[in-house]
């Protein structure tokens, strides 16, 4: 028997009664399939060390011998779809680049991937997910494969096709498990080949404001924000930092009784009280497109404007011009920390002065996300004593560490992801201060004011005190966090402004 997964045929399974059981009890996730001759065909890593020693050891008291042979899960895939009655007489069906689109997807589904990427170079192609904040590999095909695979993912958006030259971007939607999903590719031509990212998003999944990880303090600050008459209120942070998710859990959270619209490249989250219009942010013709709808909004009289991202010049002028009016204004920003994203306003044709008037900023959000330790398998002391001792020092004996073997209840030690913020409630400070302090351009200052004054007799914290405050209690491991957030110091536990028992919530 050859050691190929492709030559067996269903004839060539093994029969013996007790394999069979075995692999009844453990079901599909087994993810394998076992020869007569005594050969275990196993997608790579879907086998734990105990129920792999415990199947060869059936194999072998039934067979004889006993050898394992991983696969990658597209060739199992590929073999189960070869080996599966062809009862589906549809095109989808027929076609097996179609087939390879939606078992990747399916399983970026499973996995809680946020992204999927397909790197195409000149000898090979590969594909990894991005879950919980890490990318890990996934399988591994030829470039041919590769290049098949981005192509038969443009042939599933409207109107669009695959460029190996240059540039291009898809959309669609993807059906797994019952559920409606959003995918939205971009293709990049790179020295060695194409690198293509594809965002897996569920069109239908807002999380609540007070779930997603602000302490308590910063959810009321946000929600008075959301209720001031007008001006600008930004969510900033890196890519992948949950912008987007926190910008529709605002829209959610906007009553019925007030005209909200949305303007957005893609509109991701469709919800019945808002009015979504969809502007292709790249294409011909866009800006003026933009420029005409924002004309049109004026008439449509809306209590808020959302804008998906201010990305360049015109999106900041939209939402510059209409702060002016009294408007409501959400969207999100890059920077690096709220104070940041003043001088990235600037630099997109903001003046400085006028972001100091008293009525223009509402507030800023500047968030990370990072990973949340598994309760059951998180580490409780770091393998490096010296770097143990200093993270002890500075959040106690509650921290802990990810653990990258994992467990059943996690993956490689991750059990989530939560938000470590911080927010400057602009509207809230009634002194003024504040925004004198932007309008003059004094940003370390105005950084300074709002850790010691806040709002409101509530200090600001900053990120850092915030993360610090969940990696005293073991929720996040502060090694990680700092590769994403930058170092702790003794200030940002030490001198945090909120008490510990009310940031904890």
């Amino acid at each position: 028997m050859s050691a190929r997964l492709k030559d067996v045929r269903v004839s060539d399974q093994c029969k013996d009664r007790a394999v069979r059981e075995f692999l009844r009890v453990q079901g599909d996730r087994l993810e394998c399939v076992v020869v007569a001759d005594g050969t275990v065909f196993a997608v790579r890593g879907s086998l734990s060390r105990r129920v792999g020693r415990a199947l060869l050891n059936v194999v072998r008291s039934s067979l004889g011998a006993a050898r394992l042979v991983e696969v990658t899960p597209l060739a199992f895939a590929q073999w189960k779809e070869a080996n599966r009655p062809r009862l589906d007489a549809s095109p989808v069906a027929r076609n097996p680049a179609n087939r390879t689109v939606e078992f990747v997807f399916g399983r970026a589904v499973e996995e809680r991937a946020s992204d999927v990427y397909l790197d195409v170079r000149r000898d090979r192609a590969t594909l990894a997910f991005r879950t919980y904040g890490f990318r890990r590999p996934f399988d591994e095909l030829s470039r041919a494969d590769g290049l098949a695979l981005a192509r038969s993912i443009w042939a599933l958006g409207t109107n669009s096709q695959f460029d190996e030259s240059g540039v291009c971007d898809v959309a669609f939607d993807f059906e797994h498990g019952g559920r409606q999903y959003r995918i939205r590719g971009n293709s990049m031509k790179e020295v060695r080949g194409n690198s293509i990212v594809c965002r897996v998003r569920d069109p239908s999944f807002v999380l609540p404001l007070e779930d997603s990880g602000y302490s308590p303090v910063q959810v009321r600050q946000i929600a008075r924000m959301c209720r001031a008459p007008g001006g600008l209120i930004l969510i900033t942070g890196e890519t992948n930092s949950g912008k987007s998710t926190t910008l529709a859990s605002l829209m959610a959270a906007m009553p019925a009784t007030q005209k909200v619209i949305e303007v957005a490249d893609p509109v991701e989250v469709v919800m019945d009280h808002v009015s979504h219009i969809e502007i292709e942010h790249y294409g011909e013709g866009a800006e003026q497109r933009l420029i005409q709808n924002l004309a049109a909004l004026v008439r449509q009289n809306p209590d808020t404007l959302v804008l998906g991202e201010i990305r360049d010049a015109p999106s900041a002028t939209a939402a510059k011009d209409m702060a002016i009016q009294g408007k409501r204004v959400l969207s999100t920003l890059h920077s690096q920390s709220c104070v940041a994203a003043l001088p990235r306003l600037v630099s997109l044709g903001v003046p400085m002065s006028l972001l100091g008037a008293h009525a223009f900023l509402a507030g800023i959000v500047n968030q990370n996300l990072v990973p949340v330790v598994c309760g059951s398998c998180g580490l409780a002391s770091h393998h490096d004593p010296v770097v143990d001792a200093r993270y002890r020092t500075l959040f106690g004996e509650g921290v802990r560490f990810l653990n990258v073997a994992g467990c059943g209840e996690c993956r490689a030690g991750v059990a989530g992801q939560t938000l470590v913020a911080e927010v400057y409630p602009l509207c809230l400070d009634r002194t003024g201060t504040a925004h004198d302090l932007i309008g003059a351009g004094r940003l370390a200052d105005l950084e300074r004011y709002m850790r010691r004054n806040g709002a409101d007799c509530h200090e600001c914290m900053s990120k850092h005190q915030h993360a610090a405050t969940k990696a005293a209690v073991g929720e996040i491991d502060p090694e990680h966090t700092e590769r994403i957030i930058g170092e702790f110091n003794g200030e940002d536990v030490e001198g945090r402004c909120v008490d510990l028992v009310e940031l904890r919530g």
